[in-house]
Formats: C-alpha cells, structure tokens, sequence
C-alpha cells in the first residue's frame, strides 16, 4: 500500500525525470479543482493524420470548441444508444463463435477477435448510425480492422495512413449524398455533429479515432467483464432471472465494480508552472500520477476492497464519484455511454448464455493496461428457457 508506505503524496524518479504520485479520490479532486490550469494533460503519444491532433491532449480554445461540438453531438438525444441493438449484436457474434467451433475450446485470439467486433460494431451504430450487418457496416468494420488489428496504434506508418484515408473517404462521400440516400443515420452522432457550422476534418478525424481508440477500450473492458464473470457464476445468475429495470441497475453496478478493481490505473498530466498543493512542491516540468487503482482501492471508501461485489454500487449511500473515466475538462466525454454500453453487454450475455473459465493463468501488463492474463479466454454455453 504505497499511501501507508509512502504518505499520499510521495515523489520518485522515473526515465530522469521527477514523478509525483498522489493518491485518494478526494484530494486528486481538489488538486484538479485547484491546479487544472497549471496541469497539462499527458496521453499516450498517438500521432494523428489529421490537422491540430486528437482532441485529448489539445487546450485552451481549440479542445474547448471541439469537445464543446462533441457533447452538443452526444447528449442531442438520450435515446442514441439503442439497447436492442447492442443486445443484438452481443448475441449475433457469440453465436458466430459458437457455430464457429462447435463446442471445441476457442484460442484467446479467438474470443479478443468476437470482442473486437462487438465492441467496433456497437461504435458503428452508435457514432455513424450504420445497420448492423449491412455492406456498409461490414465495409466500414473491414478498414476499422486495417487502421490497427492488435490495438490501436500509436506511431502510425503507411498502412495506418492508407486506411485512415479511406475510413474519411467513405465517410465523407456518405455526408455528400442527400440525406435520403446517406447510409449515416441522421440521429447518429456523426449525423448531429455535421450540423455544426465549424464542422472540418479535425472534428471528422477526432470521431474517427474516437471509434478507434474506443473499440480496443472496450475490448478490454468486456474479458475483464468475462473475468469476473467467470468467476462468480452466483452473480451470473442473478443477472439472468433479474427483472428489467433491476438488471439494468445491476448491470450498471457491474461496470463500475469492474473499472474499480482494473482497467483503469492512473491519468498523467505535467506540470507547468511550480505550485504548492497541501504543503508538497510540484516543480515545473514534474510528471503527476493520479493513482487511481490505489485510490479504488482505499479500505475507508470500500469494504473489503479486494472483492468483487456489485451491492457497493446497488446501495442508496454508494460511493459513486470514483474517477474511472477521468477528471476536470479531460474527463471523456463517452463516460456515460461507455458505462451503458457495459451493462448492455453483460445482461445481454448471461440473459442468454454461461460464462465459464478456461483458463486459470495470472494478470499481466500489456501494453496499454494491465490484461486478465495474456492467454485469457472463456467458454460459452447456451441457456435453455
């Protein structure tokens, strides 16, 4: 426990350079409040073939104008996510897997590639209002596979730039057509955001590696999901008899129980200016760790911080301001639909199936976060109703 060890500000060194960590949600929260000017947010170092970048480390008027054309975009209509959809196709590419192999055991590349399609086919419906299953859908998720087959990549070559182009070109040619004929729903993300009068490519290209970055996140999120899934076949079981508006809760509970425990372990910002925050130094230049997975796990904020239980999320007095989707003007702005998003997919999937472990080996760090286990996969078996 670094916070008892250390103290819940602490300073290492790191690649030659000063890191600070800080710990607990409610001081990072005041130290945001009080500091986010003088913060620069830090992210993984993705270039971007398109002008000005991704909008998650832009500032000042260019992130506030395109985050600001964003969320106009999300929050136009609270029916965007459409659950039957997502429950769809949740089902549709199961079943493909199981057809596939017929009762064989499936590799882990096997399930990351079924994963990989629900989560990219949700992001399909969702920000370009695509059919699931149509040519353009199919088309659209075939380049999508081209930009970054293993995950997204950061330093992009040739191939990333050959099949970004032909993502804006499909696109592009799609908003050119008169509405009737557009394949792009009208009450898609992209249908809304087009209505914008400072509408240009830095806005198409953000949503365009908004589907990107996103879909290898939630990948991630679903084989934690299946993890614990896995493990508590009593939870599983209680997802499948629930009532709707009660699975639905549980679902939601589900999410956040998971991001608590892994998925999500720090934001990064740099310091730009020299300040004093609850008597520690934070030199210019200093990188700053927010420990988030140290501070999810804080005993005086969660009981038995360790376990998997949905009910610290189902309780009127549920801690419910931990920060897995980040803090201040950074914090992502698909929080709330990735969270939906979520839920979706487990109640669909033990609505209709049981998940069982297939194998039995330890987490590890990949390259992005840390994963259930590098050869991680599961079994599905079908309900009877």
């Amino acid at each position: 426990d670094c916070n008892t060890r250390y103290g819940p500000i602490f300073k290492a060194w790191q690649d030659q350079s000063i890191v600070i960590c800080v710990s607990g949600l409610d001081r990072i929260r005041r130290l945001m409040s009080a500091k986010e000017e003088v913060l620069r947010p830090v992210s993984v170092p993705t270039a971007a073939p398109f002008p000005k970048g991704l909008m998650r480390v832009m500032e000042g008027a260019d992130h506030t104008r395109y985050r600001s054309q964003l969320n106009t975009a999300l929050q136009a209509d609270n029916n965007t996510l459409n659950a039957d959809s997502i429950d769809a196709t949740v089902s549709a590419e199961v079943e493909r897997l199981l057809n596939a192999y017929q009762g064989q055991r499936h590799t882990h590349t096997q399930l990351n590639d079924v994963l990989t399609r629900i989560s990219t086919g949700i992001l399909l419906q969702l920000l370009y209002g695509l059919e699931a299953g149509s040519k353009p859908y199919e088309d659209l998720m075939h380049m999508y596979r081209a930009l970054g087959p293993q995950g997204y990549v950061m330093q992009i070559g040739p191939a990333q730039e050959h099949a970004f182009e032909r993502i804006r070109y499909f696109l592009s040619a799609e908003l050119e057509r008169p509405l009737a004929e557009r394949v792009i729903g009208a009450d898609s993300v992209l249908g809304r955001m087009i209505n914008a009068a400072d509408f240009d490519d830095v806005s198409l290209g953000n949503l365009i590696y908004m589907a990107e970055i996103g879909r290898y996140d939630l990948m991630g999120l679903f084989r934690w999901m299946l993890n614990y899934a896995a493990q508590h076949p009593e939870i599983q079981e209680r997802l499948s008899v629930a009532q709707a508006t009660e699975k639905q809760k549980l679902g939601l509970a589900y999410v956040n129980e998971t991001l608590r425990l892994n998925q999500i372990e720090r934001l990064l910002r740099s310091v730009r200016e020299p300040f004093v925050f609850d008597d520690y130094y934070f030199p210019r230049h200093a990188l700053v760790r927010l420990c988030l997975w140290e501070s999810h796990k804080a005993p005086d904020l969660f009981d038995d911080p360790f376990s998997f239980n949905l009910d610290r999320f189902m309780s009127a007095n549920a801690r419910t301001d931990t920060l897995p989707f980040g803090v201040g003007k950074h914090r992502c702005p698909m929080a709330s639909y990735n969270l939906q998003i979520g839920a979706r997919f487990i109640c669909a999937l033990t609505t209709n199936y049981r998940v069982s472990q297939a194998t039995a080996e330890i987490p590890f760090r990949s390259r992005y976060h840390w994963e259930p286990a590098r050869h991680f996969t599961v079994s599905f078996s079908k309900r009877s109703r």
